[in-house]
C-alpha cells in the first residue's frame, strides 16, 4: 500500500465519526443524496475497504432507493436498522444488504477504475439468471434473525456484474425478479426490495 492510499485512510478513520453523525441526521433525500455524493468525491474508493466507514455502503444505498420510493427524508440508523425513509409522511425502518458475486473484490475493482478509468468484466465472470436468483435468495435468508423484528423492510442490493442472458439486461433482470417472487422466504421483514441495475421493484 502506498503513502498516499494510507494517508487517505487515515483521513477516513478520524473523518468518519463525524461523517457518521451528520448521516444520522434526519434530513431531506436531496441534502443526504448530496452529502454522500460530497463523502464519495473528497475520500474516494478507500471509502470501501476502511473498517471504521462501514456505514458508507448503507447510506450509498439509501441514497439511491429513496427516490425510487418517492421518500422525502432519509437518514443512518442505529444498525438495525441500516437507515430509515419518509414516505407519505411516515417513517420506515429498512436493512440494507449487498450481494456480490464470489470472490468478487470490490475494492480492488473500484481501485482500478480510478487508476486507469476502465474497468473490465470478462464474460466468463457473469453470472446466469439463476445464479443470481440463488445467491439473492441466499442473502434474504441470511437476514432471517430477530435482531431484525423491528424493521420494517429489507433492500437487496444485487451488484454482481453484467448478467449471462442472451436477450440482454432488461429481460435478465425481469427473470430474476419474477422467479424470486414466486419464492417463499421466512423473515421478520414486512417488505422486500430487490435494486439491480436502475430497477428497484418489490419482491416480498
Amino acid at each position: 500500500m502506498n503513502k498516499t492510499t494510507e494517508d487517505q485512510k487515515m483521513l477516513i478513520r478520524s473523518a468518519a465519526p463525524e461523517m457518521r453523525r451528520v448521516l444520522s441526521i434526519k434530513q431531506s433525500a436531496n441534502d443526504f443524496s448530496a452529502l454522500v455524493d460530497k463523502v464519495s468525491s473528497k475520500y474516494g474508493f478507500q471509502l470501501i475497504s476502511t473498517p471504521q466507514a462501514g456505514f458508507y455502503k448503507e447510506a450509498f444505498l439509501a441514497s439511491r432507493f429513496a427516490p425510487l420510493r418517492n421518500a422525502t427524508h432519509v437518514w443512518l440508523g442505529d444498525d438495525p436498522p441500516d437507515f430509515w425513509l419518509t414516505i407519505d409522511s411516515q417513517d420506515y425502518s429498512f436493512e440494507a444488504t449487498e450481494v456480490l458475486r464470489p470472490n468478487r473484490k470490490r475494492d480492488l475493482e473500484l481501485r482500478e477504475v480510478h487508476e486507469t478509468g476502465s474497468q473490465m468484466d470478462p464474460a466468463e465472470n457473469w453470472l446466469t439468471v439463476s445464479e443470481n436468483v440463488h445467491l439473492v435468495a441466499e442473502a434474504i435468508e441470511r437476514k432471517n434473525k430477530s435482531k431484525y423484528s423491528g424493521v420494517f423492510g429489507l433492500l437487496v442490493y444485487l451488484n454482481t456484474g453484467f448478467i449471462k442472458h442472451e436477450s440482454g439486461r432488461e429481460i435478465a433482470a425481469s427473470e430474476i425478479m419474477e422467479a424470486l417472487r414466486k419464492m417463499r422466504f421466512s423473515t421478520p421483514f414486512q417488505e422486500i426490495w430487490l435494486a439491480l441495475h436502475t430497477y428497484c421493484e418489490r419482491i416480498g
